[in-house]
C-alpha cells in the first residue's frame, strides 16, 4: 500500500519521475521495474487495451465531470477503426503498424457528429520541412513515422493521415507508428532503437511527440541520431495536447509539463529552431476546441488521459491545419474569414460592410503597408444609363439615383436592382476552397429591389484567390441577370478608396489611361467627369486598365508599395471615376453593353502590392484578357477572351 499512498500524493501525474514521490511515469505508469506489477502499463496498439486507474490519479476534471468511467480501462469505442492494421515485430511493450487506421468515409462520418468547436488554426512553418511541402504540392514518396507515447498512438488513430492523402493525390503517404505506453525519447535513445527500428525503414519525416518525455535531451540525442542515419531526414518535434491538465484553466494548462501553452513549448520551439526541425503547438488548438464547444473536456476523453475518437479528430483537424501546403493560416468567426499568408494578410467580412476584402485588413507583409480605404473589389448596384425621374417616387430602397452633383456628376444613369451590396446585404455565406498553393473564396449574392417594370433575382458572384507567396490576389465579380437591357453594368470600387487628410497617406495615384497624378491634386473635392475620368464610348480601349495608388507613411512621408487594381479585359470597363469627395474615390463601372435575360457579364482582376509600375504591367501581361476565374480544389485558373 505505500508504493499506491506515494502515487496518491502526488501533484503532478505527468511528470516521467515526480520529484516528490520518485515512482510514477506519465499518466500514472509506475517507472520502476519493481512497481510496474502493481499497475498495467498502457498499452499503445490501436485496438485500445490501455487500462488506465481512474481513481488511482483522477486529476481535477473529475470533480465536475458528467461522463462516469469504468474503474478499470476506457468507455468503449463508439467507432472501432475499420481499417485492418499491418503490424510489425518489436520488442516487448512496443508497438510498430501502419497508419492510417481509418477510412476516410468513416473520419469524415465522425466528424460529422462530434461536437462543433473552433481553434486558431497554427501556422504553417515550412522552414525546415521544404521536401515535405514539395512531395504534397509537386507529388512523390512521402514516409512519415510517428515516434512516442499512447498520446501519440491516439494521434495517429485519428487517420488524419489519411485525410492528408486524401488532399494530396499526386503524392504517395504513408505512415508508421513506433510507440510505447509512457514511451519517450528516454527510451528510443537507449539500446540503439533509432537505428535498429526507424533508421532501416528510411522514413522521410519523423514525427516525435505525446507526454512522456524526460528532458529535452533526450530529445536532442534522439534527433542527433536519426540525422546520423538519415542525413536527409525530416523532423517535426510536437507538444502534447490531452492529459490530465484541464483545459479551462489556462493557468493549470500553462504549467502542465508537455504543455505548449508554458514553459516546455517556449523551449521545445527554441530546440526545433536550434536543430532545425519543425514545431508544432498542439496544446492550445486542443484547448482553444474544447472551450469553445462549451462541454466539458471529458467528452472528448475515453479515460482520464486518453481521447475518444472526437478528441482524436481534434487533433487531426489541427494537423491537417498545419500542414497545408498553401502557407496560409485560415481563421474563421461568425464575422469575417482572416488569411495570413507569408506575403499577405487579408480579411473578409460576413457580416456589416461586407463584399470583397475588408477595408484596412490588406497587409504587405514585405513593407509592413496596409490598404487605405473602406475596402477592396467592393460591390454596389446593377444600372443602365438614363434618368429615373418619371419614376423615382416608386422605386423602393437605395435605388433613387442623383445626378448633377459632386459625387455622381452630370452624367443620368439610373439603379437597375439593388440594394447597394456593400451595405445593405448585411450578411454573406463566403466559403473557404484550400488548394496545395491557394486559398479561394467564394460569395454570392441575389439582387431583392428592382425599378418598375425590371424583375428581382439577378445573382452577383464574387470569387477572390490568394496564391501563395504573392502579395496580390486574383478576384472575379459576374451578374447572372434576371433582366434585360441595352447597356446593364454593375459598379464597384477597384481597387478601392483612399482616405486621406490633403493627401498624407499616398504621394501619387497611376492611371494607364491619364498617367501620374500627385496627391495634391486631390485636396478639394470634384466630380468624377471634372477630371481623371474615362469612358470607354469616348476614349476608347487602353493597352491596361491599371489604376493604382502609391502609400506613404502620413508621419514620416516615406514612400511605399503601389496598390494597384488592375482589370484584365481593358474592354470590360465602362467608366472609371478617380475623383476627390472627402476622399478619393476610385469607383468602377463593369459592362454596359447589351444583355438578354439569363446572360451573365463580369470581369476579372489582380489586386495587391507592387513596388514599381513595370512590375504590374509585367504582371497585367500575364493575365492579360482573362474575363473569369474558375477555381476547384485542384487549381485555379483564370479563363475566358477579351471583350470585343
Amino acid at each position: 500500500m505505500e508504493i499506491h499512498l506515494q502515487a496518491k500524493f502526488c501533484k503532478d501525474p505527468l511528470m516521467s519521475l515526480c520529484p516528490r514521490c520518485h515512482s510514477i511515469a506519465r499518466g500514472g505508469i509506475l517507472l520502476a521495474p519493481v512497481l510496474a506489477i502493481l499497475m498495467v502499463a498502457q498499452e499503445a496498439a490501436p485496438a485500445d487495451r490501455n487500462p488506465v486507474n481512474t481513481r488511482f490519479i483522477p486529476g481535477d476534471m473529475l470533480a465536475d465531470s458528467p461522463v462516469e468511467f469504468p474503474e478499470r480501462g476506457a468507455l468503449p469505442a463508439r467507432f472501432p477503426p475499420d481499417v485492418p492494421i499491418a503490424h510489425e515485430p518489436a520488442e516487448p511493450d512496443y508497438y510498430l503498424f501502419a497508419s492510417p487506421c481509418r477510412s476516410v468515409a468513416q473520419i469524415r462520418r465522425i466528424q460529422s457528429e462530434m461536437p462543433a468547436g473552433r481553434f486558431v488554426p497554427p501556422r504553417p512553418d515550412w522552414t525546415h520541412l521544404p521536401r515535405t511541402r514539395r512531395v504534397l504540392i509537386e507529388g512523390g514518396d512521402l514516409h512519415l513515422l510517428a515516434l512516442g507515447d499512447s498520446i501519440v498512438n491516439d494521434t495517429m488513430r485519428s487517420g488524419w493521415v489519411g485525410l492528408l492523402q486524401d488532399a494530396h493525390p499526386e503524392a504517395r503517404i504513408r505512415a508508421t507508428v513506433y510507440v510505447r505506453g509512457g514511451g519517450g525519447c528516454q527510451h528510443y535513445r537507449e539500446a540503439e532503437r533509432i537505428a535498429k527500428n526507424v533508421v532501416p525503414r528510411r522514413p522521410d519525416l519523423v514525427f516525435i511527440g505525446g507526454i512522456s518525455q524526460r528532458s529535452l535531451e533526450d530529445i536532442r540525442e534522439v534527433i542527433q541520431q536519426l540525422r546520423a542515419g538519415l542525413p536527409d531526414v525530416e523532423i517535426l518535434l510536437a507538444t502534447g495536447a490531452f492529459g490530465t491538465a484541464d483545459p479551462r484553466d489556462p493557468e493549470a494548462l500553462a504549467k502542465a509539463p508537455h504543455s505548449g501553452a508554458g514553459a516546455y513549448g517556449v523551449a521545445l520551439r527554441r530546440l526545433a529552431d536550434a536543430e532545425r526541425c519543425g514545431f508544432l503547438d498542439l496544446t492550445t488548438p486542443w484547448a482553444e476546441y474544447i472551450v469553445s464547444s462549451g462541454l466539458h473536456p471529458h467528452r472528448f476523453y475515453r479515460d482520464v488521459v486518453h481521447a475518444n475518437e472526437f478528441g482524436e479528430q481534434i487533433l487531426a483537424r489541427i494537423l491537417m491545419a498545419f500542414f497545408k501546403t498553401h502557407g496560409f493560416q485560415i481563421e474563421e468567426t461568425d464575422e469575417r474569414i482572416v488569411l495570413r499568408g507569408e506575403a499577405i494578410e487579408a480579411a473578409v467580412r460576413k457580416t456589416g460592410y461586407v463584399s470583397g476584402v475588408e477595408g484596412g485588413s490588406f497587409h504587405d507583409r514585405q513593407t509592413g503597408a496596409r490598404d487605405l480605404g473602406f475596402g477592396l473589389d467592393i460591390q454596389d448596384w446593377i444600372m443602365e444609363p438614363g434618368s429615373d425621374a418619371a419614376y423615382r417616387d416608386r422605386l423602393p430602397g437605395d435605388l433613387p439615383y442623383d445626378y448633377h452633383n459632386l459625387y455622381h456628376g452630370r452624367r443620368a444613369k439610373r439603379s437597375i436592382e439593388g440594394p447597394q451590396i456593400c451595405t445593405q446585404a448585411r450578411r454573406l455565406e463566403p466559403r473557404i476552397i484550400e488548394g496545395a498553393d491557394f486559398v479561394a473564396i467564394e460569395q454570392n449574392w441575389t439582387y431583392r429591389l428592382a425599378a418598375p417594370g425590371k424583375n428581382t433575382g439577378s445573382e452577383w458572384s464574387q470569387t477572390l484567390v490568394f496564391p501563395s507567396g504573392r502579395r496580390y490576389f486574383v478576384s472575379s465579380d459576374w451578374i447572372l441577370s434576371r433582366n434585360a437591357g441595352e447597356a446593364l453594368f454593375f459598379r464597384q470600387d477597384m481597387p478601392g478608396h483612399i482616405k486621406h487628410r490633403h493627401g498624407d497617406t499616398f504621394s501619387e495615384v497611376y492611371l494607364s489611361y491619364a498617367g501620374r497624378i500627385p496627391s495634391s491634386a486631390f485636396v478639394e473635392d470634384f466630380a468624377p467627369d471634372e477630371r481623371f475620368n474615362y469612358r470607354r464610348d469616348r476614349d476608347g480601349v487602353p493597352e491596361r486598365m491599371i489604376r493604382a495608388y502609391r502609400i506613404r507613411d502620413p508621419l514620416a512621408g516615406k514612400e511605399g508599395p503601389w496598390l494597384a487594381g488592375m482589370t484584365l479585359d481593358p474592354a470590360a470597363t465602362s467608366e472609371a471615376w478617380c475623383h476627390q469627395r472627402g476622399y478619393v474615390c476610385l469607383i468602377h463601372e463593369v459592362g454596359e453593353r447589351p444583355v438578354r435575360e439569363g446572360e451573365s457579364f463580369g470581369a476579372a482582376y489582380v489586386v495587391g502590392y507592387f513596388d514599381s509600375i513595370p512590375e504590374m504591367e509585367r504582371v497585367y501581361d500575364r493575365y492579360r484578357g482573362s474575363t473569369a476565374l474558375e477555381v476547384t480544389a485542384a487549381g485555379w485558373q483564370l479563363v475566358g477572351a477579351a471583350s470585343p
